[in-house]
């Protein structure tokens, strides 16, 4: 498994990100911002995830397929 560390960049981070939100697509859920820097971060990370859902969602626009940051 890989692990990332708190100087991850923001398209490292992006790929956890986007592995966390496609295993709560799947079984339908949805998570907040505090939950997913929780995650990610492993404490309340304010501010600090506008960018790397960025690109998750610009890949999204790109690929034409929905928008997985709605579920966040």
């Amino acid at each position: 498994m890989k692990t990332f560390n708190p100087s991850s960049t923001h398209p490292a981070r992006a790929v956890q990100a986007w592995q966390i939100l496609t295993g709560l697509a799947m079984n339908q859920q949805t998570l907040t911002y505090k939950r997913l820097s929780e995650l990610m971060y492993r404490k309340h990370a304010a501010g600090v995830l506008s960018d790397i859902l960025g690109h998750i969602a610009y890949y999204c626009n790109d690929h034409k397929i929905p928008p997985l940051t709605v579920i966040v």
